[in-house]
């Protein structure tokens, strides 16, 4: 009886032992796994620096790609090397729908280039492509790629009556912004969606079609890490965005003739300044009158106006904007251009439109792009996006972004401008920093209407100025309140990018630097990045077989006009293939 008594008590105290053992152990084994959950996560998102994206490793690249899928690829590459096919294409396109009928003709471009280059027809269809291209770390940026196939005789007949700027008529080396009826025989194409206005219903149509893009972006994402684009050209009558350009720049060129400098940023209208700059514009007034106009500008009684001063302070109701507006130059124009009432009314409907854009992307969690367009446009769509947009939306962290075109060669100076606007205003500062789109356009328009290229004249240019913007960008990121989207196909800009993200301690993973690219196109490039922890993004388009194919035309003369990349994609695709086949 004793000795069952002592082995019961051994029993009782080994069990509490190791109960009291386990308690004690809890909250170490709980820290052990945090830690370790932790240091996966620093490994991939912390100070240590991220792995190095292999752009080379196609079993990687394409992993998510059947063998079929790449096989199409290739092939559709492959295509894009025959001139004749792809100069042809809407012709060749436009027969080969008459001699199918349409369920043939659809099922071929589901089978080759409408595969390669859209998500489906629908944001049903689109969910296996979008969880494909979330299991590689890459996130979808949707668009109804739906687009007008406008005759071509049509479309250059809109450009050259509503689009296409005047030849300088005061002796400068700008465009104007006006609207002509020249003739030419020159036909003006991009790879870029260009929106031609019909009326404000088709505005209207134009907004509730990008609401239901960045819609369909946050139900995709999850609310979470979502970007939707909008063209401002679709807001708006493109004759009023030519007369608000005018009024944007004369604005500016005014400013910088009465401060006697041109450098917007560091240049300050003085008393001595103004009363000089009124008398080399052929306005004679006394030092008196030159002094009550001045304190009438001055709001802030500094005794000196900068530019953003200026953009505050310079409003119609003012004696000396009135001055401007009424007076003539010696070409019998009025000094400054305004705009009536009718243009006011417009410029009302199309902040109205991008303000419930922007309103819904607050709302709903999703960054909203404004991109860039012709220079044409661009003063106007500058304008809205970072003096209106921004300061309202911005405030917190960037909600809409500018695009900047890396092949202008004032978009050094622009950024700057734009970097300074951004602190005077005290708004969080988004960019998308692309390489350009309307080449051919820009080039024409500036050779037929007398004012210098606006573009750099070889692609080196374009790429070291791609990295100077790069460079400048990723050093404010550092200093905080600016994102930006490194929006290329080019491996070596995307190399400079994360190699400066080491050096500067940029994180990853905090979403203040992302990538992006079309989908479809340079998957080697895409999925390394998102599987080596970096935010990456696919411009996803979707939309019925039928009504994308103006859209699919584009990417055929988009690759078509950069061989190089191409080339280079081709061969990778082929390398898997090999691999795949043969293994090796």
């Amino acid at each position: 009886t004793i000795q069952m008594a002592a082995r019961g008590v051994r029993r009782v105290c080994t069990s509490n032992m190791f109960r009291l053992v386990g308690r004690s152990l809890r909250p170490a084994m709980s820290l052990l796994r945090t830690s370790t959950a932790g240091l996966r996560q620093y490994r991939q998102y912390g100070n240590a620096p991220p792995p190095t994206p292999d752009f080379t490793n196609t079993a990687e690249a394409f992993k998510t790609k059947t063998t079929k899928e790449v096989l199409r690829s290739y092939l559709v590459y492959k295509m894009f090397t025959f001139e004749g096919i792809v100069s042809r294409s809407q012709k060749l396109v436009k027969l080969t729908r008459t001699f199918l009928g349409k369920t043939l003709f659809n099922k071929l471009m589901r089978a080759t280039i409408y595969g390669q280059f859209v998500g489906g027809e629908d944001v049903a269809e689109l969910k296996p492509t979008i969880s494909r291209l979330k299991a590689s770390g890459v996130h979808p940026i949707l668009d109804y790629a739906v687009e007008e196939d406008i005759p071509e005789k049509e479309v250059v007949m809109e450009i050259r009556q509503k689009d296409t700027p005047l030849s300088p008529t005061h002796g400068e080396t700008r465009p104007e912004f006006k609207p002509t009826n020249s003739p030419g025989d020159f036909v003006v194409r991009s790879s870029a969606r260009t929106y031609f206005y019909k009326d404000e219903e088709k505005c209207d149509q134009n907004m509730e079609h990008f609401l239901h893009c960045i819609n369909c972006a946050a139900d995709a994402s999850e609310g979470t890490d979502a970007f939707a684009a909008v063209k401002v050209t679709g807001l708006g009558r493109t004759e009023f965005l030519l007369r608000l350009s005018e009024v944007v720049v004369g604005t500016k060129d005014l400013f910088c003739k009465l401060a006697g400098s041109d450098d917007v940023i560091t240049a300050q209208i003085t008393p001595a300044s103004f009363f000089t700059g009124l008398h080399k514009m052929g306005l004679q007034v006394s030092e008196t009158t030159a002094e009550r106009l001045f304190k009438e500008l001055d709001q802030n009684k500094l005794g000196k106006v900068s530019w953003f001063n200026w953009s505050n302070n310079f409003q119609p109701s003012l004696e000396i904007h009135k001055m401007f507006t009424t007076t003539k130059g010696s070409k019998g124009h009025s000094l400054l251009a305004t705009l009536d009432e009718e243009e006011q009314m417009q410029m009302r409907s199309m902040v109205t439109r991008a303000e419930t854009l922007a309103e819904c992307a607050s709302n709903r969690g999703v960054r909203m792009m404004i991109d860039a367009e012709q220079t044409y446009f661009q003063p106007a769509i500058h304008h809205l996006t970072v003096n209106t947009l921004m300061p309202k939306y911005n405030t917190k962290k960037p909600i809409v972004y500018n695009t900047i075109q890396a092949y202008l060669k004032d978009s050094g100076s622009a950024l700057q401008l734009d970097f300074a606007t951004s602190d005077a205003m005290g708004f969080s500062y988004g960019m998308k920093l692309v390489r350009g789109a309307y080449m051919e356009q820009e080039r024409y328009h500036a050779s037929q209407k007398g004012y210098p290229d606006p573009i750099f004249g070889t692609k080196g240019g374009t790429d070291e100025n791609y990295e100077r913007l790069l460079e400048a960008l990723l050093q404010r990121v550092q200093r905080g309140r600016t994102h930006v989207m490194v929006a290329s196909h080019n491996e070596q800009s995307v190399r400079v990018a994360i190699n400066r993200m080491k050096e500067l301690g940029i994180n990853p993973g905090d979403g203040t630097v992302v990538f992006a690219q079309l989908f479809g196109m340079r998957d080697h490039i895409s999925f390394p990045l998102g599987q080596a922890g970096y935010h990456v993004y696919k411009y996803v388009p979707y939309g019925p077989v039928s009504e994308v194919i103006p859209y699919l035309l584009r990417r055929a003369n988009e690759n078509k006009a950069s061989l190089d990349g191409a080339d280079h994609e081709r061969d990778l695709l082929y390398t898997e293939l090999k691999r795949r086949l043969f293994g090796r």
